[in-house]
């Protein structure tokens, strides 16, 4: 009875030193699968940022190549981002309006596919406007007769609309949104007149507008010019802030 007893007892001993092994064993498990699950997490975050901020770049890269392009309007390809910013500022698109985000945010889809791949997930880019009140009185204008060179008002540019463009990446369940504020430069297209009579500043002198008829103008005249901001001669794009944010 008494080697039954021992027996027993190292038997019971035997399943508590084993249940405690397993235990530890599904403990290890549980933890290494946890800290697994949150590496993998941080990656996707990682590449959902990594994504996010390189397309933000490839875009800001578009936009402001062209800046310094002469007749970048027609320079620009139809498809690409910098005439499609341009058609979405000047054309009939709402201003943002956060009690409307669904209806005032708008989305750009490129003809290339770049909706995003495996690894780092789908992009998303959205675009929203808001208006930088210009002075109507700042279109319009007179030159005295001794500045008589209208190099400055050809020169001359207005911040029509502040805008920002949204990049977010998503890979699985993991967002990342880089957003990019930018401000639009516009030069327009820009017409002279004294007296009534339409002039043109030709080969350092004024003539009669459609003529090369030249036009004096007298001690006492001014020219008046005006600004038409239906026809954009030029337009540039500058960088005014980005902000970073995952969600």
């Amino acid at each position: 009875m008494k080697d039954n007893s021992k027996k027993g007892a190292a038997l019971v001993m035997v399943a508590c030193v084993s249940a405690f092994l397993a235990a530890f064993s599904l403990a290890m498990v549980y933890t290494s699968g946890l800290l697994l699950s949150r590496a993998n997490r941080r990656l996707e975050q990682e590449r959902s940022y990594q994504a996010a901020q390189s397309f933000a770049k490839v875009l800001d890269f578009e936009l402001k190549k062209y800046n310094e392009v002469e007749n970048a309007l027609t320079a620009a390809p139809d498809d690409s981002f910098y005439r499609y910013v341009y058609k979405f500022l000047e054309g009939a698109y709402g201003e943002y309006d956060p009690e409307h985000p669904d209806e005032t945010i708008f989305h750009y889809t490129s003809s290339n596919d770049t909706t995003g791949t495996e690894e780092y997930g789908k992009i998303r880019v959205v675009l929203y406007k808001e208006t930088s009140r210009e002075d109507d009185d700042s279109l319009t204008g007179e030159i005295m007769r001794e500045d008589n060179n209208p190099q400055e008002i050809f020169n001359m540019t207005f911040q029509r609309y502040i805008f920002t463009v949204e990049v977010t990446a998503t890979l699985n369940d993991i967002s990342y949104s880089y957003s990019t504020e930018y401000s639009q430069s516009a030069a327009y297209d820009v017409s002279f007149s004294c007296n009534g009579v339409g002039i043109t500043w030709k080969d350092n002198h004024w003539c009669r507008t459609g003529t090369d008829q030249e036009y004096i103008i007298g001690e006492n005249e001014k020219v008046r010019y005006e600004f038409d901001n239906k026809k954009i001669t030029r337009c540039t794009f500058d960088h005014i802030f980005a902000e970073e944010g995952g969600h």
